[in-house]
C-alpha cells in the first residue's frame, strides 16, 4: 500500500478502504462520497499558534479539504487571549467557532486568503457562536486577504455574526458571504478598511443596535440574479461606503434598500458590468419603508438607461456637510427627488458631475450648496430655501437649471467663468421653468470673478426666466487710472507747448 493510501486509512478508514478497494480490483466506476471529518482544535488558548500545524488538531491533520475529504474545523472555547495564525486555505467545508468565557478571545489571523466550500447540506453549527456578549472576544483579521463563505444556503454560515470582523494596515480585506442576517444572530463588528461583499439574491438585515460598520467600510452587493436582493437597515444604520455591483461582473446587480433609510457616510458607487450595453449598469432602489437614502460623500452612478432609485417619494440626501464638496454624477433619467442638506444644522455641498434629469423634486436647503458647474439640471420641480448658495460656471458653456415648478426666495450667488466663449453684454439664464414661480427671487452676497459685472437680477414671466442681464467685462481700476494719467499728461503737454509758442 502506498503512502497515500496509508494516511486516507489512518483518517477516515472505512471510504478510504472502500477507495482502496476499487482502484485494487479495477472497479473505476464505483462512486464513493467524499467524507466529512471534524478537526478539533487541541492547540493553546492562551497566545499565538498556528492553524497548519498537526500537533493542534485532536486527528493530527489541519484541516483543509485534501485526500478526497472534506474537512471541518472546530475551534473550542478560549480562557486566554488566544491568536491563531492561518494560512492559504483554498477549500474548506466548514468553519466553527465557539466563546463562551468572558475573560478569553479567539483572533483568526489570516496570512492567506481561506475558502468555505461546503453545501447548503453543511452542519448548522457552522458560523460563531459568542455568548458572552462582547462582539470583540472573537475576531476574524483578514490582514488584507480575504475571507469568502458564499455556499451554505440557510444557515448563513457567518452572516449571523458573533464577531469583530477588521483588517490591519492600510491595505483593505474582503469578507464575501452569502447574507447578513442580524435578526438570527448577535450582529458584526465591521472595522476598517473591511469590504463585506453579499453575493447571493437573498436578503440582508443589519441592525445598529447589534452591528456597527466603520466609515472607512464598504457595504458591496455582488449578486448577478435577474431578482433583487432585499438590504434591510434597521435603527438607522450608518456604513461606510455602499457599493451595488462589480464592473468585472457579466450582469446587472439588482439591489432594494428596505427596513429604515440608510446612512451612507462614505461614497456611493453604482457600477456598470462587462458587456452592458445601451447604458445599462446595476440597479439601487429605494423602497417605500426606507424612501430616503442619506450621503455623505459622492454619488456616481455608471447608467444612463433610466432606471433605478425609485419614484419622487424617494429622496437622496446629500449631508456631507458645508465644508467639502461632493460630486453627484449620474446619467438616468429618473423619477426619484434629490435633496441637499439634511436640515440647517446638516448641511449638503453638491456639484454635478454631468448633466441631471429627473421628474422628482429638487431642493437646496439653506445653508447648502449646489454648483450646477456648466451642466444642466433639469427637474420637475427645483425649491431653493433662503440661504442657500448656488454656483454656475459660465463662458463656453453655461450652467443651467430648467425646472417645471420653481419656488425660489434670496439666495447667495458665485460666478466662475471658463475663459472663453462669452460675448460681453449677453444676458445670463439662470433658471427656465414652465409651470409657477413661488416666492420672489432674489440676490444675497454674489461672488463674481475678477473685472466683471453685470446690472441685475431679472425676472421675466412672459420668458418664464430668471437671469444676470448685461453681463460684461469690465476694466480694471489700474487701467481706468492710467488712461486718466496719460490724458492728464497729454494734456499738460499741449499746455506746455502752448507757453511754449506764447514766449516766442
Amino acid at each position: 500500500m502506498n503512502v497515500y493510501a496509508s494516511r486516507i486509512l489512518k483518517n477516515n478508514p472505512l471510504p478510504a478502504i472502500a477507495l482502496y478497494c476499487c482502484a485494487l480490483f479495477g472497479l473505476q466506476n464505483i462512486s464513493v462520497h467524499a467524507a466529512e471529518i471534524t478537526s478539533n482544535w487541541d492547540g493553546t488558548d492562551n497566545g499565538t499558534a498556528a492553524w497548519d500545524l498537526d500537533a493542534n488538531w485532536d486527528n493530527d491533520t489541519w484541516p483543509r479539504n485534501f485526500g478526497g475529504n472534506n474537512y471541518l474545523a472546530n475551534i473550542g472555547n478560549a480562557n486566554g487571549d488566544r491568536v491563531i495564525t492561518v494560512p492559504t486555505i483554498s477549500a474548506l467545508w466548514g468553519l466553527s467557532v465557539t466563546q463562551t468565557a468572558t475573560g478569553g478571545s479567539t483572533t483568526l489571523q489570516l496570512g492567506g486568503s481561506v475558502t468555505l466550500n461546503g453545501s447548503v447540506a453543511a452542519p448548522a453549527t457552522v458560523g460563531v457562536t459568542n455568548t458572552t456578549g462582547d462582539l470583540s472576544r472573537v475576531v476574524l483579521e483578514l490582514n488584507a486577504y480575504t475571507f469568502t463563505a458564499l455556499n451554505y444556503g440557510n444557515y448563513d454560515n457567518f452572516g449571523r455574526g458573533g464577531y469583530t470582523v477588521r483588517s490591519t494596515g492600510n491595505q483593505g480585506g474582503i469578507l464575501a458571504m452569502r447574507k447578513w442576517r442580524d435578526d438570527l444572530g448577535a450582529g458584526i463588528a465591521v472595522q476598517d478598511n473591511v469590504t463585506v461583499k453579499l453575493g447571493t439574491a437573498e436578503r440582508s438585515e443589519i441592525d445598529a443596535t447589534k452591528s456597527t460598520v466603520s466609515s472607512s467600510s464598504t457595504i458591496q452587493m455582488t449578486h448577478t440574479s435577474v431578482s433583487n436582493v432585499e438590504f434591510w437597515a434597521h435603527n438607522n444604520l450608518t456604513i461606510g461606503n455602499l457599493v451595488i455591483g462589480a464592473s468585472t461582473n457579466s450582469a446587472a446587480t439588482r439591489t432594494i434598500i428596505a427596513g429604515t433609510p440608510l446612512r451612507v457616510s462614505g461614497n456611493v458607487l453604482i457600477n456598470s458590468y462587462t458587456g452592458a450595453t445601451g447604458g445599462a449598469a446595476s440597479i439601487l432602489t429605494l423602497g417605500n419603508s426606507a424612501p430616503q437614502l442619506y450621503v455623505g460623500g459622492d454619488f456616481t452612478d455608471s447608467g444612463a438607461d433610466n432606471i433605478g432609485y425609485g419614484d419622487s417619494a424617494k429622496t437622496i440626501v446629500f449631508n456631507g456637510g458645508e465644508e467639502n464638496e461632493r460630486i453627484l454624477s449620474t446619467g438616468r433619467g429618473v423619477a426619484t427627488s434629490f435633496r441637499v442638506g439634511e436640515d440647517i444644522s446638516t448641511p449638503g455641498n453638491i456639484a454635478l458631475g454631468q448633466n441631471l434629469t429627473t421628474t422628482g423634486g429638487f431642493s437646496v436647503l439653506s445653508m447648502s450648496t449646489l454648483n450646477v458647474q456648466n451642466h444642466n439640471l433639469t427637474a420637475g420641480t427645483f425649491t431653493g430655501s433662503s440661504s442657500m448658495t448656488l454656483t454656475y460656471t459660465f463662458g463656453s458653456a453655461n450652467g443651467h437649471i430648467q425646472a417645471g415648478n420653481l419656488n425660489l426666495a434670496e439666495f447667495d450667488l458665485n460666478l466662475i467663468y471658463d475663459n472663453g466663449g462669452w460675448i460681453d453684454g449677453d444676458d445670463l439664464v439662470l433658471f427656465n421653468y414652465s409651470g409657477v414661480l413661488t416666492g420672489t427671487p432674489e440676490l444675497g452676497e454674489v461672488f463674481l470673478p475678477n473685472n466683471w459685472a453685470f446690472d441685475s437680477l431679472v425676472s421675466d414671466l412672459d420668458s418664464k426666466s430668471i437671469y444676470l442681464s448685461n453681463v460684461r467685462v469690465v476694466p480694471e481700476p489700474s487701467v481706468v487710472l492710467l488712461g486718466g494719467l496719460g490724458i492728464s499728461l497729454l494734456l499738460l503737454r499741449r499746455r506746455r507747448r502752448q507757453e511754449i509758442s506764447d514766449i516766442r
